[in-house]
């Protein structure tokens, strides 16, 4: 069952520490910490995140928890965001997705293929940690309420799907399936400043409209890090 915290004015530390520690953790057991960033809001609140200073960022290894069909340089990238907001990030390793042509199946398969190469390099088969978003119509990662290429790979064993005819621009994306974000040794949302999305979040985790949003199904025992007008339902 998915767990919250509500926090006034610390939620950059408290997040920060839930971080920290589980990097910690990580570097002790492997000499790695493997961790997935979402883009959108994640990106903003990441260049105010406050890590402890034992955090040992040359040995993070980003992935991207889902990404538009664009360039690098796009202004639609997750990628570029996430490195443009967050500057001690520039230390770690990056893993960006690279889209050569306009075939979405091979652009998931080679991400999958890199994502398991870096899993066999430090023996485990899945990520330490995945910093999720929700969007305003209850989706997370590129995994939206009742889209097809969502209920398609409910039980898929890939890691990684495309996504066709996404119902947010630009409509060609790949994410991180189903399983490969319930198989996460942990995963949190960080939610700030969004009235809007207080709703939706009451439904999440008081199991209202249980199965209605993606993060029911997929982030199940998420951590969910909110501010007091994001949590303004519970």
């Amino acid at each position: 069952m998915a767990n919250y915290t509500v926090l006034e004015d610390s939620i950059e530390e408290a997040a920060g520490d839930f971080i920290t520690n589980l990097a910690e953790n990580s570097v002790k057991e492997k000499g790695a910490f493997l961790i997935g960033l979402s883009g959108g809001s994640l990106a903003t609140f990441l260049g105010k995140l406050k890590l402890s200073e034992r955090a040992e960022l040359d040995k993070w290894h980003v992935f991207l928890v889902d990404e538009r069909a664009v360039p690098l340089d796009h202004a639609d990238s997750n990628y570029r965001a996430l490195r443009e907001a967050w500057n001690d990030g520039l230390k770690c390793k990056w893993y960006p997705v690279i889209f050569e042509n306009d075939n979405l199946d091979d652009s998931a398969n080679k991400y999958e293929s890199v994502i398991t190469s870096v899993f066999s390099q430090y023996k485990t088969d899945a990520f330490d940690l995945l910093l999720l978003g929700l969007g305003p119509d209850g989706h997370t990662a590129s995994l939206f309420p009742s889209h097809p290429d969502f209920l398609n790979n409910l039980n898929t064993s890939s890691l990684v799907i495309p996504v066709r005819n996404s119902p947010k621009p630009p409509s060609s994306r790949i994410s991180l399936s189903p399983s490969a974000i319930n198989g996460a040794k942990s995963s949190a949302f960080i939610i700030t400043n969004s009235a809007a999305k207080a709703p939706i979040i009451k439904s999440i985790l008081k199991d209202e409209n249980e199965n209605l949003y993606p993060p029911t199904i997929v982030a199940k025992n998420a951590h969910w890090f909110l501010d007091k007008v994001s949590a303004s339902h519970l």
